[in-house]
């Protein structure tokens, strides 16, 4: 079986060959980040791709693509959306413009360079190391799964600092696990009828009723605690990573191009931040309300993860047609818009995701109050309804409290018994009428700990980048013990997913 590899360890060379080896490859394509990953001894025929190869340069390849089928052109509509919103994520560095005619030319393009590549190199596996968030993983993932070509997809659990880093692997975005749900059910239904079992979790699993649960079980360190996804880079380390490329590149253009927007737009940001502060305001005392948090973007975790989601403002007037009269809708930035000290908070622009008049929108409804970005979150959060949010960790923090809560995205918690999931205006309906009248079920201690022991079963210890796995957790395992463990959990999931 042929495989495009979008993994890139450091020292990859022994990896890809066991891949190679295992899965009786004769061709092996794959992604590099490092020069010196470019040109290694396989076992197999074998061609690369340098992730951060210049658009102009790739797109040359296009031209001798052979066309698409228009059914499957048809099929892939309904990605389109997602495609377009990560095409414009990264379009300083994809296009010149941001024209919507360049960006819909630069879909079909690339849909029919990657269809002719596929079918050309026969593959047959697709491995990511993350959830595909950009263009050149997205578009081969989607389309993997119309083509009905073999995908896994790494993805890690957030963690509490301390814990050890845990990765998970997935054969499409929108589910954690084939099987996960009955697996989940059958734990359920086997400690509920062993009842006094004492339920074991290993103890990095435990580390989130240290950090989350009842107070009295906390201690000065988990106190301390905060759910981390992926590694911080300072602004300064991002800015050299990134110029050096363009420099290695000789492409003074494009890095005078990417200065100066990072200059101008930070000025942009900070009058659209001020005109923002004038629209918010404190809760009111003695009201009722439903907490919408806004979720951080650009994010994989909401495109291409949340799906339609990824517009927030959909979530927001299904909760709104969902509210009683009497109760009202508290909508809640993200601080990392405002935190200076954050590298996101400054290296992406809020203008890419929050528009003025979206701000003025919310601030007009006579239902809906813009509350303070500096107001404490979990207070907030404990005098609420209920707390809703796309797919931020902030759901998965709250099961613990006992808060209602109502998310409209996918991850690793969505299954887990202790919140509603919407995906349909009936749903929401329903999720706040269950809420108004006390009949929401929430999570005991025990379905917490069933659920966490069925997460515990499907992950593997590491990360697939070893930075990451330094960044995400306690560090117990060196470089070359991470990228084997993460190569046998491919290999096993393979072996459960496919066969």
């Amino acid at each position: 079986m042929n495989i495009l590899c979008f993994w890139h360890p450091d020292n990859p060379t022994d990896v890809y060959n066991e891949l190679i080896r295992y899965f009786g490859s004769e061709r092996f394509c794959y992604f590099y980040k490092e020069e010196k990953n470019q040109n290694l001894s396989l076992e197999a025929e074998s061609e690369s791709f340098y992730i951060y190869e210049p658009i102009e340069d790739f797109l040359t390849k296009c031209d001798n693509a052979r066309a698409v089928e228009p059914e499957l052109i048809k099929a892939l509509r309904k990605y389109e959306g997602e495609a377009n919103s990560l095409i414009y994520r990264w379009r300083t560095t994809l296009l010149r413009t941001k024209e919507y005619a360049e960006i819909k030319d630069l879909f079909y393009r690339l849909v029919k360079y990657w269809n002719d590549y596929l079918d050309k190199n026969d593959i047959g596996l697709f491995i990511l190391e993350c959830m595909p968030h950009i263009i050149n993983e997205y578009i081969p993932y989607i389309l993997c799964k119309e083509k009905g070509i073999k995908l896994i997809i790494a993805d890690q659990l957030s963690m509490v600092k301390g814990m050890e880093a845990k990765t998970y692997f997935r054969t499409e975005i929108e589910t954690i696990y084939p099987e996960f749900i009955a697996k989940y059910e059958k734990n359920i239904e086997y400690y509920s009828q062993n009842s006094k079992e004492e339920i074991s979790l290993p103890y990095d699993m435990e580390g989130y009723f240290e950090a989350y649960g009842d107070v009295q079980k906390r201690n000065e360190k988990t106190e301390k605690t905060v759910l981390i996804t992926q590694s911080k880079n300072s602004i300064f380390s991002l800015i050299v990573k990134r110029s050096s490329i363009y420099l290695r590149q000789k492409n003074f253009g494009k890095l005078t191009r990417k200065a100066r927007d990072f200059f101008t737009r930070g000025i942009a940001a900070k009058k659209l931040r001020n005109y923002v502060e004038t629209l918010e305001c404190k809760p009111e005392e003695n009201e009722k309300f439903v907490l919408f948090l806004l979720h951080y973007q650009p994010e994989a975790s909401t495109c291409p993860q949340a799906g339609i989601f990824d517009n927030q403002e959909i979530a927001i007037d299904m909760l709104l047609d969902s509210l009683p009269e009497d109760v009202k809708l508290y909508v809640k930035e993200h601080p990392v818009y405002w935190t200076k000290r954050s590298d996101r908070g400054q290296f992406d622009d809020m203008r890419d995701y929050r528009s003025r008049a979206f701000y003025h929108r919310l601030a007009s409804n006579k239902k809906v109050r813009l509350i303070e970005h500096s107001y404490k979150t979990k207070p907030l959060a404990g005098k609420a309804l209920a707390v809703s949010s796309i797919n931020g960790t902030v759901i998965f923090e709250n099961i613990f409290r006992k808060i209602p809560l109502i998310m409209f995205g996918n991850s690793f918690f969505s299954d887990m018994k202790g919140l509603r999931k919407i995906s349909t205006l009936e749903q929401c309906r329903k999720a706040m009428d269950d809420i108004v009248h006390g009949k929401y079920e929430f999570a005991t201690e025990r379905d917490i700990a069933v659920f966490l022991k069925t997460i515990a079963e499907i992950t593997v210890t590491g990360a697939p980048q070893y930075d990451d796995y330094k960044a995400l957790g306690e560090v117990i395992m060196t470089e070359e013990e991470n990228m084997h463990s993460i190569l046998r959990g491919i290999i096993n999931f393979y072996e459960y997913a496919y066969k």
